[in-house]
Formats: structure tokens, sequence, C-alpha cells
């Protein structure tokens, strides 16, 4: 069954795909007349002795719109403004271009300015000792990742400052500013081995609770269990009163009756502090035995007449 678009979707997509290739070329024309401009005033700049005002604005034309003649522009540029290497290397590629076109003119061109450039060339050799040859060795040249092959060759440099960093797995980063004082200078440095990067061992905020929590809150859940018997009798021995009461011949339902329970009620209340403080204490130790610089847990508790009433008293720092 041979299934077909229908019409208007067909032309929907025409017109998508035409409006797309209208704002591209739009775009790319809106790129070449800024470029033109650029181009114009870099060369009006040139002319009247101020190159390096004018290498910004053909960087910029280059990059709206590469051409071949700003190409070569942006090299001359370069030469003025003492870029030498820079310069030495877009006339390389420049001339290539020129004689695959044909363009005998712009051969012409970056063939003589070669020839003015090429001497004035500096270099640095960048010499790896071979005791530094480690894996995963990395040589950076201006933040640039050189190749194997790029080490013992003399690379052509601008003349300034230049940043050279070597790094490696498990070693100390080297880094260094190597700086270059005039044109046909030729400097050698040498890669010495890394140092071994210090090994840093993990470290603890602290050295850990311990067992003394545990015991502690252990000791706190053994008189949370005398506390539930304390409170069972406490039951038992009310229950016992009312049925010997309601009988009137047992001593319980007397004054030896309420001593039990009271004395039951009384074990009670201080079996339920120290739990209370047995599990709290534990808790806090626990939450506070990773903190550094913290005082040391201190706390104490036990029974206490208040008021002349039995009671329980807890006493602590954190």
């Amino acid at each position: 069954m041979l299934l077909t678009r229908p019409p208007h979707v067909s032309a929907l997509a025409l017109a998508t795909m035409l409006f797309a290739s209208f704002v591209a070329s739009r775009a790319s024309a809106d790129n070449k007349t800024v470029a033109t401009q650029l181009f114009d005033d870099a060369k009006k700049l040139m002319d009247s002795g101020k190159a390096a005002e004018a290498c910004p604005k053909l960087e910029e034309s280059m990059r709206l719109d590469p051409a071949d003649g700003t190409e070569l522009r942006l090299a001359y540029c370069y030469e003025l403004t003492g870029r030498t290497a820079t310069a030495w290397g877009l006339f390389k590629v420049g001339l290539e271009k020129a004689k695959k076109t044909g363009n005998q003119k712009r051969i012409e061109f970056a063939t003589e300015h070669l020839a003015i450039v090429e001497p004035r060339l500096s270099h640095v050799t960048l010499s790896l000792d071979s005791a530094a040859k480690v894996a995963g060795l990395e040589v950076k040249w201006d933040y640039e990742v050189l190749g194997t092959a790029s080490l013992g060759t003399a690379l052509p440099v601008d003349p300034g400052a230049h940043k050279l960093i070597v790094s490696a797995p498990g070693k100390k980063t080297f880094e260094s500013t190597i700086t270059i004082n005039g044109d046909g200078k030729n400097e050698t440095v040498k890669i010495a081995p890394l140092a071994d990067a210090a090994v840093v061992a993990p470290t603890s905020s602290s050295s850990g609770p311990g067992a003394l929590p545990w015991i502690v809150g252990g000791a706190g859940v053994v008189f949370l269990g005398a506390t539930v018997f304390s409170r069972i009798q406490v039951s038992s021995a009310q229950g016992d009163r009312q049925d010997a009461c309601a009988v009137q011949h047992s001593m319980s339902c007397d004054d030896t009756g309420v001593s039990k329970i009271q004395t039951w009620d009384k074990l009670s209340f201080v079996f339920g502090g120290l739990a209370a403080v047995g599990i709290g204490v534990s808790v806090v130790m626990l939450a506070t035995s990773g903190s550094k610089g913290t005082p040391g847990t201190k706390v104490g508790g036990g029974p206490a007449a208040i008021g002349g009433a039995p009671g329980f008293q807890l006493q602590g720092s954190f």
C-alpha cells in the first residue's frame, strides 16, 4: 500500500526549509558585511602604523568570514607586532592555499614575507630526561598539550613569556614561566623527573565513640526493663490490696499493703530516671562523637530528695 503525504504537510515542510535557508544565507551575508568592514578598518590602521590595534579586528573578521586574503593580512599584522612564530605559521598556510588556487600575487606576498620572518624566528626545545618518562606524563606549552613527538624538536615560538606545565599521576605538577627575549633566540628547557606527590592519609574528625556509649545505653535499657517490672508490681500490689480489703481478712488491706505499693512506685520512678539518663547519655555521646573541638560529654544522675519527696537528679555538661 502506497502512503502519500498530505499536500499541506509537504508544503509546510518545504516552506520551513526555505525559511531556514533564507535565515542562514541572511546571517552569512551579514557576517560577510561586518567582516569586510573590519578588514577595511584594520588595513587603514596598519597603513597608519597602528598594527597592534589592527590585529584584533582582523582576528574577528577571520572568525566571521574566513578568507585567504584576510589570513595573509593577519599574518602580516602579526609580523609587524613581533609575533614572528604565529606570523610564520600563517604565511606557510597561506602560501600552500595560494599555490592550490594559482593566485600568483598571494604566492609572491607569502614567499616574500616568509623570507623576512624566518631569520627572526626564535625556538624552544623541550628536552625530556629519560628518567622523567612515566605513564600518563602530560606536557603543556601555553596550556596546550604537546604530543610526545614535539619533545626534543626545536619549536618556533613568539618572543615573550610562555607557560610550561608538566604533570603525571602520583607526581607533583611542575610549572615554570619561560621567557624568550627578542628575535632569533634558541632556548633548551630540560624537563627533569617529577617529584612524587605526598600521600595524604585519610583523616578522621574523631577516633570514634568507642564502647562506652553502648555500655551506658545498655544499662539504660536494663533500667527500662526494671521500670516496667516495678510498674507491674505496683499494679499487682494494688490489685492484691483491693481483693484483701473486699473480704477484710488480710493485712494487705492495712498500712502494710499501702507501703508495698509505695515502695514499688518509688522504685519504678528511680529505675525510670536511670533508664532515661542511660539511653539519653548514650544518644548524646554517639551524636557528638564525630565533632571536633567539642568538650567531653559528662552526665551524672541519681535519686535525690526534692522537697522531702523522692525524686531524681540529672547533671551534666555537653
